[in-house]
């Protein structure tokens, strides 16, 4: 009986460590021909912020984890992209067409 209890115990903390496992942030900036893009990622969440030139081609991409990544579409210039992953976001970055 003490070793079914050890056991469920041991599974349900390595559950719950699975589960409780830390959030992945971070950000990044990158620039192509005057066009500046700020791209940040926290938890879910995955998004990126340009501003500057009108001419450079431009998208984001989100890896996710246990999903497929996210390419956005293409963008011309300045504006924002955002993506939410299901379970977890790897990194976000910013694409140069």
């Amino acid at each position: 009986m003490r070793n079914k209890i050890l056991t469920a115990l041991a599974a349900l903390m390595l559950w719950g460590g699975f589960m409780a496992a830390p959030a992945l942030a971070g950000s990044g900036s990158s620039s192509h021909n005057g066009l500046t893009c700020n791209t940040s990622w926290h938890n879910t969440w995955g998004g990126t912020s340009c501003h500057g030139s009108p001419h450079p081609k431009s998208r984001l991409h989100v890896a996710c984890a246990f999903q497929s990544d996210y390419s956005g579409s293409w963008h011309y210039g300045p504006g924002s992209d955002g993506f939410e992953c299901n379970f977890s976001v790897q990194s976000a970055s910013v694409q140069w067409g």
